[in-house]
């Protein structure tokens, strides 16, 4: 499963589950009004932080934002003291 599920990401519009993905990336609009935290590992070399800025936050531009610089992939383990008190003051505001 490890293996294998990376594999599935779809790097462009083709592919096994890129109309999946479509449909997923489709539903988002019907979320965009909702209160969203993101939190982004800046130095993810999967999740890049061109992602964010080009594809997240035109989805959600009301999103309260904390960018993780020193964090990788595995960002709860990486900056769990800092994603945890800013999740729950979020959570407190709404």
């Amino acid at each position: 499963m490890i293996l294998v599920f990376p594999r599935e990401i779809p790097a462009d519009s083709t592919g096994r589950v890129a109309d999946f993905m479509g449909e997923v990336e489709e539903g988002l609009a019907s979320l965009r009004d909702k209160p969203t935290m993101i939190a982004w590992a800046m130095k993810d070399i999967a999740f890049l932080p061109q992602y964010l800025d080009d594809l997240w936050l035109p989805a959600f531009p009301n999103a309260d934002v904390l960018r993780l610089p020193d964090a990788g992939h595995y960002l709860q383990e990486d900056a769990h003291e800092r994603i945890v008190p800013r999740l729950l003051a979020h959570l407190e505001r709404l």
